[in-house]
C-alpha cells in the first residue's frame, strides 16, 4: 500500500507528463493557446477565496515555470471582488459549482483581452 503522500506525489508525475505532452502537440501544431483554469467554490473542498489542496499549488508552480499561458478564475474573482467580496452565489452558482453570468461575463472579458494581446485585430469590439 502507498501513503497518501506517495499518491499525490504519483498524480503530480502523471499530470505533469500529460500536461508536458498536451504543450508539446499544442507547440508542434503551432497553435496559440491559453489555459483557463476554473475553480468551484464548495465550503471544505474547493473555495474561490484561498487555494486548494494539492492541486492549485502544483498546477499554478507548472504554469508560471512553464511560462503557459493562462487564466486563474481565482484571480479574476479576487480582482472583481476587491476588498469587500459579495456573497460567492454571485459568482458560482451553488447546486453545481459552475460560473453565473456575472462570472462567465468577467472571465469572457479576458479571454477577449487575451486574444486581443495575441491579434489586436480579432475578437468583438
Amino acid at each position: 500500500l502507498r501513503s497518501k503522500q506517495q499518491i499525490v506525489q504519483m498524480k503530480k508525475q502523471l499530470n505533469r507528463k500529460i500536461l508536458l505532452a498536451v504543450l508539446k502537440l499544442l507547440d508542434e501544431q503551432q497553435v496559440d493557446y491559453c489555459f483557463l483554469i476554473f475553480h468551484p467554490h464548495f465550503p471544505g473542498i474547493s473555495t474561490l477565496d484561498r487555494e486548494s489542496d494539492w492541486r492549485d499549488p502544483f498546477l499554478r508552480t507548472f504554469l508560471d515555470s512553464t511560462r503557459v499561458p493562462h487564466i486563474w478564475s481565482k484571480d479574476l474573482y479576487r480582482r472583481d471582488a476587491g476588498n469587500s467580496p459579495p456573497p460567492f452565489d454571485q459568482y458560482i452558482v451553488p447546486t453545481h459549482g459552475h460560473p453565473t453570468t456575472r462570472f462567465n461575463r468577467i472571465i469572457a472579458a479576458e479571454i477577449l483581452r487575451r486574444i486581443r494581446e495575441i491579434d489586436p485585430g480579432q475578437g468583438v469590439p
